[in-house]
């Protein structure tokens, strides 16, 4: 189910071309709320609609385009219309129109069906309805709504299982039963049970039709496993599935029996490559929890073998009884050493280098402004490339500041910075991390005001020394952390703006 917000208006066009559809015998008036005497009064004529809409307007003479136009379509034609007019009922009323005059009109004319809604942007108090960012709030508010419809969110879940790859049917229903669903068999189905109540089913041959397609990513294997490696092993069950989770939306699962400590296996769930792994088939779950004592000298050690960063790095020393001084001397109860230069430079290096790779980026050039900013080589970084969802919710706030021209307030409230390198223009998003070339994003140049745009320079020249100067990677790595920091002062709400916008 999506919404879509029409262009305002001046006039009330909007009930003029509902009027005509009804009149040819493809759309039906469902509400006429808010209208007085009027009501649903089938003897009523469009022109007293949009008189009264007129009236209620000319309270706010300030506001010259009146009308709000919003349309709400579902897939196919088989969505229950009363529900459908519930949910238009309930939008209006969360984005400020439940007051105001407004009609529902039902579409029937399309192979989906859909709602328009109508309303006037001045209440009966002559007061204009906010509409800042309305159209990012739209979304949200759909998302809120449809959490209200809990057979429509089933069959969008159940979907959505069935486009990740997996070779089990167990591991297809793990997929629903990490979002809260229980699952039951009844005859050649499996029922989806919620709040009590079936909410929906899928034919087994569907989903043994997905198990045939099953074909494992040798490449996406091998990377999953190093990062086990790196990031799982020696460390408790809960830190591992925080880091796979946060670092690289992978979800790991353990598999325990009742009463038992330990596991007997574990699947991974890779949501950024919609596939689901076997544990074993990537590592056993023996060297997955392995755990290891480590002397400082091994601590050491571990620094140039795993690449660990200053952040890492301080957590294992803090997990030995350690800590580390800003000029590189390690301290215990009972010793102190003192790391080589080398070492502090290669903490700080990777420290960076790992904050590169942190990024999402929609184009390789993105990669060498990632290598100037950060002050790493961009032959050491591998930042994710962004998927389709993420691309079209970055397009939509920019096409949305383009056309209302609120850039100042916008890249503020939405955390975005501006950058040019090499004659490009690039985005940069603190609450992903994600940084775009914003020409390769909108097809186009960016018309935001120059006095909005950062430089980061380019200088080829730089050596490998320089790359690893601890004092301007320290500082890099604050205006960065600085960056994320703010992001992380707002509402949770701010985390779902653009992941909000699915189309």
């Amino acid at each position: 189910m999506i919404v879509k917000i029409l262009s305002s208006a001046r006039n009330f066009a909007g009930v003029q071309y509902n009027e005509r559809k009804n009149d040819a015998g493809n759309s039906e008036l469902l509400v006429a709320a808010n209208f007085g005497a009027l009501g649903n009064n089938p003897e009523v004529n469009r022109m007293d609609y949009i008189r009264y809409m007129q009236a209620v307007s000319a309270l706010n003479p300030r506001v010259s385009n009146r009308q709000f136009h919003a349309v709400i379509s579902v897939k196919g034609t088989d969505y229950p219309l009363d529900k459908l007019k519930e949910i238009g009922v309930s939008f209006l009323d969360k984005m400020g129109y439940g007051k105001n005059p407004y009609l529902i009109y039902h579409h029937g004319d399309t192979g989906n069906t859909h709602i328009h809604l109508v309303s006037t942007r001045v209440n009966k108090q002559g007061q204009k309805v906010d509409d800042a960012f309305e159209k990012i709030r739209s979304q949200k508010v759909m998302q809120e709504l449809l959490s209200l419809d809990p057979a429509y969110e089933a069959k969008t879940k159940i979907e959505k299982a069935l486009g990740y790859s997996f070779s089990t049917e167990a591991q297809f229903r793990l997929l629903l039963e990490q979002t809260g669903y229980i699952l039951r068999e009844k005859n050649e189905e499996i029922e989806v049970v919620r709040y009590g109540c079936v909410q929906g089913s899928v034919e087994r041959a569907v989903v043994q039709a997905r198990i045939g397609e099953y074909s494992i990513d040798e490449n996406r294997r091998e990377q999953l496993k190093a990062w086990l490696l790196k990031y799982a092993v020696g460390k408790n069950m809960d830190e591992g599935i925080e880091v796979m989770r946060k670092k690289f939306g992978v979800e790991l699962v353990y598999h325990q029996a009742q009463g038992q400590d330990k596991p007997y296996g574990y699947t991974l769930i890779d949501h950024t490559k919609k596939a689901v792994y076997k544990g074993s088939q990537v590592l056993s779950m023996h060297e997955l929890l392995r755990q290891e004592k480590r002397n400082i000298d091994t601590m050491l050690r571990e620094v140039k073998l795993n690449n660990l960063s200053l952040t890492e790095f301080e957590k294992v020393l803090k997990d030995a009884g350690w800590r580390m001084g800003r000029n590189g001397e390690l301290r215990s109860t009972s010793e102190r050493r003192q790391l080589q230069p080398e070492v502090v430079r290669e903490l700080y290096y990777q420290e960076r280098r790992q904050l590169a790779d942190s990024f999402i980026i929609n184009d390789p050039s993105c990669k060498a402004v990632l290598a100037d900013w950060l002050q790493v080589r961009k032959d050491d970084i591998n930042p994710r490339d962004i998927n389709q969802k993420e691309l079209e919710a970055h397009k939509a706030v920019l096409t949305y500041l383009e056309q209302t021209g609120k850039w100042k307030e916008g890249l503020k409230h939405f955390h975005y910075t501006l950058l040019r390198h090499n004659g490009q223009s690039y985005l940069v998003s603190a609450t992903e991390p994600a940084l775009l070339n914003a020409e390769t994003l909108m097809g186009r140049a960016l018309s935001a005001p120059e006095a909005h745009w950062q430089k980061v320079q380019h200088n080829p020249e730089l050596n490998p020394e320089q790359y690893t100067t601890p004092t301007h990677g320290h500082q890099t790595i604050q205006y960065f952390l600085q960056i994320l920091a703010d992001s992380q002062r707002n509402t949770a709400n701010d985390q779902h703006k653009r992941k909000s916008l699915k189309r």
